[in-house]
């Protein structure tokens, strides 16, 4: 009798520990990403942006990019695929933030500027790099990373909005917050402590984070203001560029409430309700300064003022807004190279 009220006990604590874990596991596969967004307040890209990057904490990823029908290869959507074989036609590299990345919108000034270059130079391959979130540091890091992948003609740089609310930390901008919050995840995990049992399942799981971390070290403080950072990460990049024998162009991007550009009445109500309206001009002001000294910049914050209402926030458009700005960057480029820019001998050896 006895042994049947344990062996009765013991399918009831089984079922309900099938019950608990097949709970959980719905919670993990339905409503993940509903957690993930409220447990998420440092790094909000993440919850668009499924894939790490170990250097620039996130990341396009193949399977994101196919399922929207697109040309991935190595972290880059291709315009002109078809003609990456194809060693005469010219390679442009593009980096920006989320108003250039092809997954965040497919009506990216991206795809137009493509189209007008293939019209002007034939089959041209454009490898466009931007993603949300990103910023001059992210990019710097990116092309020196990769332009020997790339081996690009031209690398065209667009940014503007995300100098001032990027995801880096402030102290340290060439590290991002989400990098910081996974090694803070780490060092945590790391901590042996109670439940004892727990730590020992952590242990066995992960054994080179059985020992307690002490912390982590992002490097010097970096005291400089957002334009001065901007400036010195496009000044390093043309110098990457340069060494590996292709051009750069940079540009300045519009975003709401910057030049003469007349606001909608719905677009006075976003500048008004969004904390940007007071953050843009410190970065801005000395930027367009910083563009007319220098040729190899371009300022675009102008761009739209023939056109009314074509912000959708502070700085996204809308597909006509797209449209335009691929023309303006294209016009520019093409002013400057009639004919695609050749890849010159590089002096690394």
């Amino acid at each position: 009798m006895q042994l049947k009220i344990i062996i009765t006990n013991l399918v009831v604590f089984l079922i309900l520990l099938a019950g608990l874990e097949g709970g959980a596991y719905w919670v993990l596969q339905k409503q993940s990403s509903r957690l993930a967004q409220s447990g998420n307040q440092i790094a909000p890209q993440f919850n668009f942006y499924p894939t790490l990057d170990p250097l620039l904490g996130w990341t396009i990823g193949k399977k994101q990019a196919e399922a929207l029908g697109l040309v991935y290869v190595e972290g880059y959507i291709v315009y002109g695929s078809e003609h990456m074989d194809n060693p005469q036609a010219p390679r442009v590299a593009v980096f920006g933030g989320s108003t250039s990345d092809t997954v965040f919108s497919q009506n990216t000034w991206v795809k137009t500027f493509h189209q007008k270059l293939q019209e002007a130079w034939g089959p041209t391959v454009v490898l466009n790099g931007a993603v949300g979130g990103y910023n001059s540091h992210q990019e710097l890091l990116k092309v020196i990373r990769d332009i020997e992948f790339l081996q690009p003609n031209l690398i065209v740089t667009y940014d503007g909005a995300n100098e001032m609310q990027g995801a880096q930390l402030p102290e340290q901008p060439l590290v991002t917050t989400y990098e910081y919050q996974i090694f803070e995840r780490m060092i945590e995990s790391s901590r042996v402590g109670f439940p004892y049992l727990i730590s020992l399942v952590r242990a066995m799981k992960a054994p080179q984070f059985s020992r307690d971390m002490e912390g982590q070290a992002t490097g010097p403080a970096n005291p400089g203001t957002a334009h001065e950072l901007w400036l010195k990460n496009i000044t390093l990049i043309r110098a990457t560029a340069d060494l590996f024998g292709a051009r750069f162009h940079g540009f300045l991007q519009p975003v709401l409430g910057i030049g003469d550009y007349r606001l909608s009445e719905r677009e006075e109500k976003i500048r008004t309700t969004d904390a940007i309206a007071q953050r843009n001009p410190s970065f801005y002001a000395p930027a367009i300064d910083s563009v007319k000294a220098r040729s190899y910049l371009s300022d675009l914050t102008e761009a739209l003022n023939s056109m009314s209402d074509v912000y959708i926030d502070d700085c996204h458009l809308n597909p006509e807004g797209d449209t335009l700005m691929g023309e303006k960057v294209s016009e520019v480029i093409l002013k400057l190279y009639p004919q695609a820019p050749r890849i010159r001998p590089s002096a690394i050896k």
